[in-house]
C-alpha cells in the first residue's frame, strides 16, 4: 500500500528541474532522520555533563535538635550552606546555629549566645581524593561521552550523505539506461511505419516487418524491466530526498539529469597524504582514543582510593548576644581527619583491569589503521581503474556508432541484412549501458573516497 502510495507521488510530482547531487545531499543533512536522532543524542549528551557539574552543586542543609524529656532542656537549629569546589577535594560553607535552654558539660559546642553563632570555613584534601574523586571523574566521562556523541555525530553525516550520494547515482545510472532502452524502442516503432509501407509496395517481404514485430516486443519487454528498476531506485531516493516538512519526495523522470560528469582520477600524491592524517583525523579513531581516556581515568580513581585520606579543614566562628562569658568572641579552629586503607583488592583491581582494556584497545585501533589504510588504496584503485573503464566504453560507444551508421546505410540500399541491423543497434545499447555502469562504479568510488578526503 504504501508503495502504491509512492508510485502516485511518483506519477503526481510537480517538480520538473534536474534534481542534483546538491539538492539531495542539503535535504539529507537537514531532515533525514538518523541525523535528526544522533543531534538529539549530542543534546543528550550535553545534559548529562550539565547533570554531572551537579557534584558541585551548594547544598542547604539544616538540623533541629530537641530534648523532649530530661533534666537538661536544651534545644538548637544549625543550618548549613555547603559548596564543593573542582580543586583539590576542596569545599567552602558558611552557617548558623542557635540554641536554647540547658546543656550538659560534654554538649558545650552545642550552646550558643541568644543570637546565635555564625560561621565559616574551609576544607580540602591533601593526598585521597586532591587530584579526582568520584564525583569528578563523573563529569569527565560525562565530557568524553559528550565528545564521542559529538564524533558519531559527524561520522553519521558523513555515512548518511556516503550512501545518500551512491543512491542518487544510481537512480541517475537507471534512468539514464532507461532513456536507453526507450531510444531503442523508439527506433523499431519509427522503422515499423517505414517497413509496412515498404510492404505495401512490394519492396520488401511481410517476413521483414514480422521481425521488426519481434524486436519490439523484446526491447518493450527491456524498457519495462528497465523502468521497474529506476521507480525502485527512486522510491529508495525518496528516503534521502525530502521536503521542508522533511517528508519523502519522490522524484520524476524529467528530473533526471540526462549526463554523468567523467570525473578526475585520484594522484599518487593524494594517497600518501591521506594514509599520512588518516589515522588522526578518523572518528573512529578518536572514538577509540576516547574509550581509552575514560579507563584512564578509572586507573586514576583506582590509585586515588589506594592513597590516605589526609583531609584538613579551617573553621572561623563567633557568638553575639547576651550569655555566658565563655562563648564570646572569635574562635578559629584547625582539623585534620586521616584514614588509611589496609586491604585495598578493589582499587588494585581496578587499576589492572583498566591498563589490560586500554592495551585491547590500541590493538583494536591498529587493526582498525590496517583496515581504514587498506581501504583508502582500495577506493583508490576502484576510481583510477573505473575512470580507465568509462574512457574505454566510451571508445565502445563511438565504434558502435560508426557501425550502426554503415549498416544502416547498406540496410537502405538492400545490402544488409535486417537482423545484422538490429544487432548493431543493440550493441549501440549495450555500449551505452556498459558506459553508463563505468560511470556508475566510477561515482560509488568516489562516494568512498568523499568520505576520507572531508575528514581532513
Amino acid at each position: 500500500m504504501i508503495k502504491l502510495l509512492l508510485l502516485i507521488t511518483f506519477s503526481l510530482s510537480s517538480y520538473s528541474s534536474t534534481l542534483s547531487e546538491e539538492d539531495v545531499l542539503g535535504t539529507t543533512k537537514k531532515f533525514y532522520p538518523k541525523v535528526l536522532e544522533t543531534i538529539q543524542n549530542v543534546e543528550a549528551a550535553k545534559e548529562e555533563v550539565y547533570k554531572s557539574l551537579g557534584v558541585f552543586d551548594a547544598k542547604l542543609k539544616s538540623k533541629l535538635d530537641m530534648r523532649t524529656r530530661g533534666f537538661y532542656d536544651g534545644k538548637s537549629v544549625d543550618t548549613v550552606i555547603e559548596k564543593p569546589l573542582p580543586y583539590f577535594g576542596s569545599r567552602v560553607y558558611g552557617g548558623y546555629k542557635v540554641s536554647d535552654g540547658d546543656y550538659p558539660e560534654y554538649e558545650e559546642k552545642a550552646d550558643t549566645l541568644d543570637n546565635g553563632e555564625t560561621r565559616f570555613g574551609v576544607g580540602l584534601s591533601l593526598l585521597r581524593n586532591r587530584d579526582i574523586d568520584q564525583g569528578r571523574m563523573e563529569l569527565m566521562m560525562s565530557r568524553l561521552r559528550q565528545l564521542n556523541s559529538e564524533l558519531s555525530l559527524n561520522l553519521t553525516k558523513l555515512q548518511v550523505q556516503n550512501k545518500a550520494r551512491k543512491i542518487y547515482w544510481k537512480w541517475v545510472a537507471k534512468g539514464n539506461i532507461y532513456f536507453v532502452y526507450k531510444e531503442l524502442l523508439q527506433i523499431a516503432l519509427n522503422r515499423q511505419k517505414a517497413l509496412r509501407e515498404r510492404v505495401k509496395r512490394g519492396d520488401l517481404a511481410r517476413i521483414y516487418e514480422t521481425e521488426n514485430d519481434l524486436y519490439l516486443v523484446n526491447r518493450r519487454s527491456k524498457l519495462v524491466e528497465a523502468e521497474i528498476e529506476l521507480i525502485d531506485s527512486a522510491l529508495e531516493l525518496s528516503l534521502y530526498y525530502r521536503d521542508q516538512n522533511g517528508d519523502p519526495v519522490v522524484p520524476e523522470y524529467s528530473q533526471i539529469p540526462k549526463k554523468f560528469p567523467r570525473g578526475r582520477p585520484i594522484t599518487r600524491g593524494q594517497l600518501n597524504e591521506l594514509k599520512e592524517v588518516i589515522p588522526s583525523i578518523d572518528p573512529r579513531i578518536a572514538r577509540i582514543e576516547n574509550k581509552k581516556e575514560i579507563y584512564n581515568l578509572e586507573e586514576k580513581i583506582g590509585e586515588n582510593d589506594l592513597l590516605p585520606m589526609v583531609d584538613i579543614n579551617f573553621e572561623v566562628s563567633r557568638d553575639r548576644g547576651i550569655g555566658s562569658e565563655t562563648l564570646r568572641g572569635t574562635e578559629n579552629r584547625g582539623m585534620i581527619n586521616i584514614e588509611i586503607p589496609i586491604e585495598r583488592k578493589k582499587a588494585k583491581g581496578q587499576i589492572r583491569k583498566a591498563r589490560f582494556m586500554k592495551n585491547a584497545l590500541e590493538y583494536r585501533k591498529k587493526l582498525y589503521i590496517d583496515q581504514l589504510i587498506r581501504d583508502l588504496v582500495s577506493v583508490f584503485n576502484q576510481v583510477n581503474l573505473s575512470i580507465e573503464n568509462v574512457v574505454n566504453t566510451e571508445k565502445e560507444i563511438n565504434l558502435s556508432k560508426a557501425l550502426v551508421r554503415a549498416e544502416r546505410e547498406k540496410f537502405t540500399n538492400g545490402a544488409s541484412d535486417f537482423f545484422v541491423l538490429n544487432l548493431r543497434e543493440q550493441a549501440l545499447a549495450n555500449a551505452k549501458i556498459s558506459n553508463i555502469k563505468a560511470l556508475f562504479e566510477y561515482k560509488k568510488a568516489r562516494a568512498d573516497f568523499i568520505i576520507f578526503d572531508s575528514m581532513r
